[in-house]
């Protein structure tokens, strides 16, 4: 967790010191920022979907495998007691 930290510290020193020597001026600084921004928060969105469709899926097969080993175990058993 340390070495997460320290990288999130550097990155911060690196994006402060870079808008200290940025060509541009502040407001257009502030735009380029703002629709960085939007475009991450939309790329992270779009993951996160991707995420629970995926988890989603899983879950569904999950189930169904589950469903299907205790079919078959309960005719197993069923099996097993006609013998005795």
């Amino acid at each position: 967790m340390k070495t997460f930290w320290t990288f999130l510290t550097g990155v911060t020193a690196g994006a402060v010191i870079a808008l200290f020597y940025a060509p541009d001026r502040g407001t257009e600084t502030r735009r380029k920022i703002a629709d960085s921004a939007k475009r991450m928060a939309g790329d992270a969105r779009s993951r996160v979907e991707e995420g629970i469709d995926e988890l989603s899926e899983t879950g569904e097969r999950i189930y169904n495998k589950a469903g299907n080993m205790a079919e078959r175990v309960s005719g197993k058993s069923g099996s097993s007691r006609s013998n005795y």
